[in-house]
């Protein structure tokens, strides 16, 4: 007559822990590379923000013509390149309450992320004054 068999043989045991390492490695792999993802969304988030801050920041006298600045705000590298927009248009553009001209500048802010990667954004501002 046979025993009665408890419990699990040792084939059945490995089994299960192959099977097991398996789908723990495929989880911690997806969990990396999910954490990866989002820093590097929030690295992009950031230098968005500070590329935005320095779009609508004052235009200083130092933008009236072709020019550059570069420096770093908030830990992130940046440089502005402003150069006067040629618009062709038949005359200048001159305030009611001054004879001011308004000059229109092309600026391109471009903001290093902390992942290595460079944002950059373009955008049109209106000078007073700046090239005649």
């Amino acid at each position: 007559m046979r025993a009665r068999r408890d419990g699990f043989t040792l084939v059945e045991v490995l089994a299960s822990l192959v099977i097991l390492s398996v789908l723990a490695l495929a989880v911690t792999r997806g969990v990396v590379a999910a954490r990866q993802s989002g820093d590097a969304g929030s690295a992009t988030l950031d230098a968005a923000r500070v590329a935005r801050e320095l779009i609508e920041g004052p235009v200083t006298a130092t933008f009236t013509g072709p020019t550059s600045k570069s420096g770093t705000l908030y830990g992130h590298a940046y440089k502005i390149v402003a150069a006067p927009l040629d618009l062709n248009l038949p005359g200048t553009t001159k305030t009611d309450d001054s004879n001011a001209t308004w000059t229109p500048l092309r600026f391109t802010v471009s903001v290093e992320t902390t992942a290595g990667h460079t944002l950059s954004v373009e955008t049109v501002r209106l000078v007073k004054g700046g090239p005649q």
